[in-house]
């Protein structure tokens, strides 16, 4: 049952479909949909976009970005090595060991 009352469990412990709580100066560390709130949130990592992204209810966030302002109800989607940072991670590595 949700009673709205939030508390505090290890990254390992998280799961598809959890909610999460992400506040300012916060990484948000799945993939996941915005269920309540809105944040600024700054994706250059994953996007190389210079500008932060304004993103509200229903929003979709990734792992390995940073809520610059405001703060969010996430429910997860995706955590550790299925997330899309993890994801591009290994594409990387596979590519720089690559050899002809």
């Amino acid at each position: 049952m949700d009673d709205g009352t939030e508390v505090e469990i290890p990254f390992a412990q998280l799961q598809h479909g959890d909610r999460m709580m992400v506040s300012a100066g916060q990484t948000i560390c799945v993939d996941g949909v915005i269920t309540t709130g809105v944040a600024s949130i700054d994706q250059h990592k994953l996007t190389g976009e210079s500008q932060p992204a304004e993103k509200g209810i229903g929003d979709s966030v990734f792992a390995s970005t940073i809520v610059l302002a405001g703060r969010i109800g996430v429910r997860i989607e995706k955590t550790g090595e299925e997330t899309v940072a993890m994801q591009i991670g290994k594409i990387l590595d596979e590519t720089t060991e690559y050899k002809n």
